[in-house]
């Protein structure tokens, strides 16, 4: 149980809907700001120790809040969440996690409710089970005519070819929504979730212009650079960037943006590539989180992009060459001059000499996460030459890693001596230092990932990974309220989403 202001369950919580609906109740749907609605069933153990969250003023002995099967294809019960939803008269965020999507439209369907009741923020999986009936929200007219958003995020499977309808309908409705409809964006995710082809929002980028826009993440798209530079240099206000592995291509060196471009820029999470030239230039910008990057010296370009600029077939032979990195010594020649980032994360490493070679680059680092190893990486550092790397950073705080050093937590102590914390993905090693009798005593208490929910911003944070969830407590606290949205996957961060 807990405030009315949070609600977090499955959508087959029928008695909760059912007591929320009743004019008696009213005063407790009102006070509702944030409603979370979850997977039917959890996918991993991290979502699997949610716990849901009901109105503590609803904590009746003879109410029952279990979830229950739907008799039918599932729109009575919608119809009993709607009738509760219509009562929330303060929601703000709405957060729908449940594939499928809602099921009924038109004037008292989800959107159009969410609509009536001016919700500012929308966290949204769209997706369908197979060929069932339930239409993606990209097909219902009412999601288009939300108006008053200041966050989108959207995971849309409904998008595969833009060459192809409907596929090409449903994007240019929702750029026209994004261009028209919604100038006080502020925190705007798009992940695409395509299986055989980006999709391209040149014509969005170029578009666009949000005058309070503080955070974009764009993920499966691609564009080209002409578009991604007006769109970075007109977009002063963004805080948080996260692109594509795919977003410039092959073009990334065509990246160029004006000297004082993304002055209040705090994080950026994209590939080394990208970030080589977003970094070129020296800046005063607050940059101190940067996530998603690698310094491999060899690389094979096919593990990193394809083209859709028209590269020739007999790149193919190339694609699969073990080459030097063709933006290695420029990423790292620019990250030098931003002294200002203290916490990086690594997208993934080929040992421990990566790693020491960033003590050279960025010795004021306090924070790191290593990142996993490279898929086919013969690198196996053991924990000792791990603790005699990580040494070379002389005020590190915090190490994120696996495998977990539990048992050598004595060792990392002892080398790194500003070390707070170690995490892994399943632990939080928190270190109490303290002198007696003139020793140095060190003890370590443990304690095991958990997830955090932050009821006055509606936002929600998993701890799986490390990086994802300091990088959103820090923002919102560096950044101002907001309601972060999707961490990147793939060759950025983490391998799905965190919803």
């Amino acid at each position: 149980m807990t405030s009315a202001t949070h609600i977090r369950c499955k959508i087959s919580t029928l008695g909760l809907w059912k007591t929320l609906a009743r004019p008696e109740n009213g005063h407790i749907a009102r006070k509702v700001r944030t409603l979370e609605i979850n997977a039917d069933v959890p996918i991993g153990m991290t979502e699997a120790r949610i716990p849901d969250l009901i109105p503590t003023e609803l904590a009746l002995d003879n109410i029952s809040f279990a979830a229950e099967e739907a008799r039918d294809d599932g729109s009575a019960l919608e119809r009993e969440f709607i009738g509760a939803l219509a009562q929330m008269t303060s929601l703000e965020n709405f957060i729908w996690k449940r594939t499928p999507g809602p099921l009924i439209t038109g004037e008292f369907g989800v959107w159009s409710t969410l609509s009536r009741l001016g919700a500012k923020s929308i966290r949204l999986v769209d997706n369908k089970l197979d060929d069932e009936g339930t239409p993606f929200a990209l097909d219902v007219k009412e999601f288009f005519q939300l108006r008053n958003l200041t966050t989108l995020d959207l995971r849309t499977f409904a998008l595969n070819d833009l060459d192809n309808e409907p596929d090409r309908g449903r994007f240019q409705s929702l750029q026209t929504l994004l261009i028209e409809h919604l100038p006080n964006i502020e925190h705007l995710n798009l992940d695409f979730c395509t299986n055989c082809s980006e999709i391209n929002v040149s014509e969005l980028l170029t578009q666009a212009r949000w005058s309070r826009l503080k955070e974009i993440t764009f993920l499966d798209a691609y564009c080209t650079p002409e578009a991604l530079n007006a769109f970075l240099t007109a977009h002063p206000t963004i805080i948080t960037l996260r692109l594509s592995a795919m977003m410039c291509g092959r073009r990334w060196a065509e990246i160029d943006l004006p000297e004082g471009a993304l002055p209040n820029l705090l994080h950026l999470n994209c590939p080394s590539y990208d970030a080589a030239r977003i970094l070129a230039r020296p800046s005063t910008r607050p940059l101190y989180l940067l996530t998603g990057v690698e310094v491999h010296a060899n690389i094979k370009l096919k593990d990193y992009y394809y083209d859709y600029d028209g590269a020739e077939d007999e790149d193919a032979e190339l694609d699969d060459a073990v080459i030097p990195s063709p933006w290695r010594e420029e990423f790292l020649r620019n990250i030098k001059q931003h002294t200002g980032i203290t916490h990086l994360a690594l997208y993934e490493h080929d040992g421990g000499d990566e790693v020491e070679l960033l003590s050279k680059t960025m010795p004021q680092l306090q924070w790191i996460d290593v990142g996993s190893v490279r898929e086919g990486s013969i690198a196996s550092p053991t924990i000792s030459q791990w603790a005699h790397v990580l040494a070379e950073f002389k005020d590190i705080r915090t190490i994120n890693m696996q495998p977990s050093i539990q048992k050598s937590l004595e060792l990392f102590s002892l080398k790194c001596r500003n070390l707070q914390t170690f995490e892994d993905w399943n632990h939080v090693h928190t270190c109490r230092r303290k002198r007696e009798n003139g020793c140095d005593q060190v003890a370590w208490e443990v304690c095991p990932r958990s997830r955090d929910s932050e009821v006055d911003t509606g936002g929600s944070q998993d701890k799986p990974y490390p990086s994802a969830n300091f990088a959103r407590v820090t923002l919102r606290r560096l950044g101002g309220p907001c309601v972060p949205g999707p961490i990147a996957r793939a060759v950025f961060y983490v391998g799905r989403p965190l919803w």
